[in-house]
């Protein structure tokens, strides 16, 4: 993987994608979950189920895919934009490692970007909260194990199934 992977091709990588007005639509959609999780917490009872439908289908359905998109058209467009892929391509490095180290870099921005704010918007939910549950033995208490929530559980199994294949 040595061999693959570039860190002068990645810094530069990084420092163009970021380095752009255009690194500020990295947040945006980010922002946008975190604050309708806070506005949505503070005005909605508790009973209501209103987590898995935000987080699934704004984070996992709508912030995940574009932010991947704007992140991955920014890893190769920064240098087309600017005309820095020439000089890169004429350089004695791999095309397969130049590929490989992009890749790596837009994976990253995205789970800095996308994945992080998808796991901030859970903890401000309360998706991450689950309830104990101590079996009492003859003798006493014999083990604490924590109880996920039905909801969780049948998405997992959803998962599972589509990956699956059944």
């Amino acid at each position: 993987m040595s061999g693959l992977f570039n860190p002068t091709v990645a810094w530069i990588t990084t420092r163009a994608t970021l380095g752009r007005r255009r690194a500020l639509l990295f947040a945006i959609p980010a922002v946008v979950l975190i604050l309708v999780t806070v506005v949505l917490k503070a005005s909605r009872p508790p009973s209501r189920p209103w987590p898995s439908h935000v987080l699934g289908t704004f984070g996992f359905s709508v912030l995940l895919p574009l932010t991947a998109l704007i992140i991955g058209s920014s890893v190769l467009g920064a240098e087309i934009d600017d005309g820095s892929i020439i000089h890169l391509l004429a350089t004695p490095v791999r095309r397969s490692s130049v590929i490989i180290t992009k890749f790596l870099v837009a994976t990253g921005l995205t789970i800095v970007f996308a994945a992080v704010p998808e796991l901030i918007a859970a903890l401000i939910s309360g998706g991450g909260q689950t309830a104990a549950v101590i079996k009492v033995g003859p003798n006493g208490p014999v083990s604490v194990t924590p109880v996920i929530r039905k909801n969780v559980l049948s998405r997992s199994r959803e998962l599972m199934n589509c990956t699956s294949g059944r």
